[in-house]
């Protein structure tokens, strides 16, 4: 009897010259391919043909939160759907639509995605896809990588600020979409563009960087702070509640609205999210103080809803979304000022106060891109815990000034 192998052992192999496949179990393989990149699989017939049906991911190095990632208990479910569709005959692997245009397959390939991710992700998804709508009536076999760079080529040159995050989004969504049909099950023509490329392979140019706007002048953000606090009390919506939070302490957006109270902690003063809680995903549980300010601020608003388990919400047991936040700040900011722009006004602002570097820096969850800086200073937690949180006082107050 062979050897049968976990995600574990198999990660402990060297990675493989091409495509190798580790036996689960019942059928259930583990292919682990020379980018390290692990999915779960099984061969079936198909017209006579071997094929590999592809049940989903179970490791992406190269991104950890691919939405395709599933754990080994899901693929042995799928695994036992389709031994027991096998067992009653039932037609597991359908014939492939061949006349399937470009927005027939992109409307099959996100409604297959929502019953496994969250619909924020569904609407970057959709809004990626839509910027290839040029090819709606294409059809999918058709497709090729020539068209594809073509297209991109055109937006940069009529939208002028075609953005190198835009691009790169549109591209790791595209090839998503590829990796989906290559999954016989899904009843669309197999296509797989730009393999084992990046972005950075497609000779596009130079692509401008477009940066979220931000008020990074002294006195036009007091301004802007003003703004908000005056609308707030007057109006006491949620979305200006939410704002002021990120006045005071500027983590990123989607960060702060998926708050919940049970993060905060009211005795010490800070906030711990859990570790997965955050973009950049840290090896320890970082604590943040909050100043003497938010603290009292956030005190009266858990008086004012403490019936809901997020901070920042206008449903029950759903959190307020960025987009609110941005059509608060139109009233008055529009194109001068977003949500995620309060976190340059905060670097901005505080290198010309002269602010301690580390600081800010935690605040703001940044990490060292310096391999060395990254492997040498080691911090936890609780590193020059009583220095931050006399950071935030200072800002709260030069706000309140």
């Amino acid at each position: 009897m062979g050897t049968i192998w976990t995600v574990e052992s198999a990660k402990k192999q060297p990675l493989p010259a091409s495509v190798k496949r580790y036996a689960i179990g019942d059928g259930l393989v583990l292919s682990v391919h020379p980018s390290g990149r692990m999915l779960w699989e099984r061969s079936a017939r198909k017209s006579g043909n071997l094929v590999w049906l592809r049940f989903g991911v179970a490791e992406n190095p190269k991104d950890p939160r691919d939405p395709e990632i599933i754990s080994e208990s899901k693929a042995r479910v799928l695994n036992e759907e389709y031994l027991e569709r096998k067992r009653q005959k039932v037609d597991f692997v359908h014939s492939t639509n061949e006349s399937a245009t470009y927005k027939e397959v992109c409307r099959l390939y996100l409604e297959s995605k929502k019953p496994t991710i969250e619909e924020a992700t569904q609407k970057n998804y959709r809004d990626c896809l839509n910027y290839l709508k040029a090819f709606n009536d294409v059809k999918w076999s058709y497709f090729s990588e020539a068209m594809v760079v073509k297209e991109f080529k055109r937006l940069i040159e009529t939208k002028g600020r075609f953005s190198a995050k835009t691009a790169g989004n549109v591209f790791d969504n595209l090839k998503r979409l590829c990796s989906w049909t290559c999954n016989p099950l899904n009843n669309v023509p197999r296509k797989m563009l730009f393999e084992n490329q990046t972005i950075g392979d497609l000779n596009l140019g130079i692509i401008e960087t477009e940066h979220y706007p931000s008020v990074t002048n002294q006195s036009e953000y007091l301004e802007l702070y003003r703004y908000i606090k005056r609308t707030w009390d007057e109006e006491k919506r949620i979305s200006q509640a939410a704002l002021l939070v990120l006045s005071h302490f500027p983590k990123r957006p989607k960060e702060v609205m998926n708050l919940k109270w049970e993060h905060i902690d009211f005795g010490s003063k800070w906030i711990v999210w859990p570790k997965d809680h955050e973009k950049i995903k840290f090896s320890y549980r970082r604590k943040y103080p909050i100043s003497d300010w938010l603290f009292e601020f956030l005190k009266n608003l858990y008086d004012y809803r403490t019936d809901d388990v997020y901070v920042f919400s206008v449903r029950r047991r759903m959190p307020m979304t960025v987009s609110a936040l941005s059509m608060e700040l139109r009233k008055k900011y529009n194109g001068i000022h977003c949500p995620h722009g309060f976190r340059a006004s905060f670097e901005s602002i505080t290198f010309e106060l002269g602010y301690d570097k580390f600081c800010v820096d935690y605040v703001l969850g940044h990490v060292h891109k310096d391999p060395n800086k990254g492997a040498y200073l080691r911090i936890n937690g609780d590193t020059r815990l009583d220095k931050r949180r006399e950071t935030m006082n200072d800002w709260s107050k030069w706000l309140e000034q």
